[in-house]
């Protein structure tokens, strides 16, 4: 097999394995830890309560509840917990107790190499965007058992996968060209202007490799909600949908998007918020989206910004690779002293003008009460029908 870093050409990056996470089970514990922003003692509390109930051993962060400014600590203090809470030789999940601003500070000298021995789940979703990008450009290849990463089966199949040890270093790509301007095509099928398709696909296959290398197929996690957002409902969506994927129940949910491009792609869903995979853009975790389903929601942004980041993605060609489009919540979209002419719909219409793959917005995810869970990182069926229903299945 040929490994990326054995390529001429390429960056050289010293590899390590790295393990699937495996779904959760009464007794296990998880870690809470705060990278970004400051959360209050009674959400901690309510969180803890959550998931003790679930039958989970609850740890924190040294840090989890300090204060500096907007942030939970010094950039120090919150990557020495990210750090620990990573190198436990026992937790399987860590929950990231709220977004905010802050992670991107601590990424960078964060050392994921101990997942090679611990594998766990990340959990979170906004400013924990950053983690989940992070994690989605894990190289991949096949271990022991033959069976390759979860970008291309279920993340309990013992998988393993190549990293480079400097969190940082460049990941090369297909045949030793760094840019991704090479796309193959999956089993000889390339669809919608060169982007690899997923026909005949299932969730669970195997994703085809590049010159043997499956690449950027990620390590799975999970976009939910956080102990700054749990509601204190234990039904509600929010903490139903994340119970189940994090106990490897799967998901299957629906909603009917008022705009819509009906098809049917299985494909690796990645993103989340908009402005952090934005802010990333240009840096060595800037996402890969090449023939996959692209997810992306926000909270408190201004009309005209939200359109600056959405011309940054067409231009560098995001709309154009991807496989399928989940708009979820665009919440409280602010107007500048002058209204943008266009409305937020419109918005995605002009955006996905010309563009022949599944599209639907307005899905429960994102900044709102009761978000519906997904895993990130991992394949995912999404359907779109004529008439606008839209269905994710994981």
């Amino acid at each position: 097999m040929v490994i990326a870093s054995d390529v001429p050409g390429t960056v050289s990056v010293p590899e390590y394995i790295v393990a699937a996470p495996e779904y959760l089970k009464k007794g296990d514990t998880v870690i809470v830890v705060s990278p970004s922003g400051l959360i209050e003692e009674e959400r901690l509390a309510n969180a803890r309560g959550v998931l003790s109930l679930w039958g989970l051993n609850v740890l924190e962060g040294e840090y989890a509840l300090s204060r500096n400014g907007i942030f939970a600590g010094t950039d120090q203090a919150r990557r020495a917990d990210v750090q620990w809470a990573i190198n436990h030789p026992t937790a399987k999940a860590i929950i990231f107790s709220r977004g905010g601003y802050g992670a991107a500070r601590i990424i960078e000298d964060i050392d994921f190499s101990a997942l090679e021995r611990y594998p766990k789940w990340f959990v979170g979703f906004s400013d924990i965007t950053v983690f989940h990008s992070r994690l989605a450009l894990l190289s991949a290849r096949e271990g022991g058992s033959g069976v390759p990463s979860c970008g291309g089966v279920a993340p309990h199949a013992g998988a393993t996968y190549c990293v480079g040890a400097s969190v940082y270093a460049k990941v090369p790509s297909y045949d030793g060209v760094v840019s991704h301007a090479k796309v193959p095509s999956y089993g000889g099928v390339v669809s919608h202007a060169g982007v690899p398709s997923y026909v005949g696909v299932s969730a669970h296959a195997k994703v085809p490799s590049y010159d043997g290398v499956v690449s950027h197929a990620g390590v799975s996690s999970i976009h939910a909600a956080m102990p700054q957002t749990y509601p204190l409902d234990f039904s509600d969506r929010a903490l139903t949908s994340l119970h189940d994927l994090l106990f490897g129940d799967g998901i299957d949910f629906s909603w009917q998007s008022p705009f819509f491009k009906s098809g049917s792609v299985t494909a690796p869903l990645v993103g989340g918020n908009l402005s952090v995979l934005y802010s990333l853009r240009g840096t060595p975790i800037d996402l890969d989206v090449n023939g996959k389903i692209l997810l992306l929601e926000d909270l408190n942004e201004m009309d005209y910004h939200i359109d600056r980041m959405f011309q940054n993605l067409k231009q560098g060609g995001w709309f154009s690779r991807i496989a399928g489009l989940i708009i979820g919540q665009f919440t409280d979209i602010k107007q500048g002293i002058r209204a943008f002419p266009e409305p937020f719909e419109d918005m995605i219409k002009e955006y996905t003008l010309g563009y022949n793959i599944p599209i639907a917005i307005n899905a429960p995810i994102g900044h709102i009460p009761s978000q519906q869970a997904v895993y990130l990182n991992t394949p995912a069926v999404f359907e779109v029908s004529s008439d606008g229903l839209a269905v994710v299945r994981q």
